[in-house]
């Protein structure tokens, strides 16, 4: 398997989302939701990248969803295949 790294030649936005305190602070797909509803309204975007991150905090899985975007029309760049990766 080879890694390919696809970047923008112009500027990345990124949005962040995580759930409220309390009993719904779990609750994976209401935070999916929001970060699409999130992307829906921001329109017409090119979304390069949507990272889901889980981490423990105070014996609590903390969400966070983090959506990077390009404005549309922002040309993006392609690099050559890297090297192989382990895996």
């Amino acid at each position: 398997m080879t890694a390919q790294e696809t970047i923008s030649d112009g500027p990345v936005f990124h949005l962040a989302h995580t759930n409220p305190h309390g009993e719904s602070e779990r609750d994976v797909a209401a935070i999916l939701r929001r970060a699409a509803d999130s992307i829906a309204e921001l329109g017409d975007v090119d979304v390069l990248d949507i990272t889901f991150l889980s981490e423990p905090v105070d014996g609590m899985d903390y969400l966070r969803v983090v959506v990077y975007y390009t404005l549309p029309g922002t040309p993006r760049l392609q690099s050559a295949p890297q090297a192989p990766v382990d895996g």
